[in-house]
């Protein structure tokens, strides 16, 4: 029994280092989302804040894809998805949280995923080489954060099975779409 006292006090520590890495990550990828010329994205720049928050959107898009992966978005993973959103200022007031709640509450189609990589891929293409390699680095801690938060089982999560088959398939296709992009 004392066995398992120790791997739990190990686990704990080692989810509180990854939360405080998540929020670093997050704190990073909205100093990017601050830092970018817009004009870059479309000319002639019409509305920079709705541009500057659809790529935020776009941000998140792969943490509510991991999330969905094993056919559900448990709490603890959308109370980080909401967190980031927050940072980001995507929920400034009851519409933008129910907005990105909705988003949350049902998967969206294959078209629409499809979509939302291939604009991913569009924003993260337009980015300097320096910014890109911070966005992928975030997202992917971000990503993998969000799919060990998924996991409901205390025993099988002790024993080091923190992310499903179905997320690491979706954590896999994730770095591939990365890869491709550079």
């Amino acid at each position: 029994m004392n066995m398992f006292f120790r791997r739990g006090i190990k686990e704990y520590q080692r989810q509180i280092t990854l939360k405080e890495s998540f929020a670093i990550q997050t704190k990073r990828l909205r100093e990017v989302l601050d830092s970018i010329k817009w004009t870059n994205f479309e000319e002639p720049p019409t509305n920079r804040r709705a541009l500057r928050r659809r790529f935020a959107l776009l941000l998140l898009s792969p943490l509510v894809e991991i999330a969905w992966s094993d056919g559900r978005v448990t709490r603890r993973e959308s109370d980080l998805i909401l967190q980031v959103a927050e940072s980001y200022g995507l929920i400034k007031n009851e519409a933008g949280y129910c907005g990105l709640l909705e988003k949350m509450t049902s998967r969206p189609a294959p078209k629409t995923v499809g979509r939302m990589w291939q604009n991913l891929r569009e924003f993260y293409e337009n980015l300097p080489a320096f910014e890109r390699q911070t966005v992928s680095y975030c997202l992917t801690v971000q990503a993998q954060f969000v799919a060990e938060q998924s996991s409901d089982n205390l025993l099988a999560f002790l024993r080091g099975e923190r992310v499903s088959s179905s997320e690491r398939e979706a954590l896999t296709l994730f770095s591939e779409q990365l890869k491709n992009a550079e």
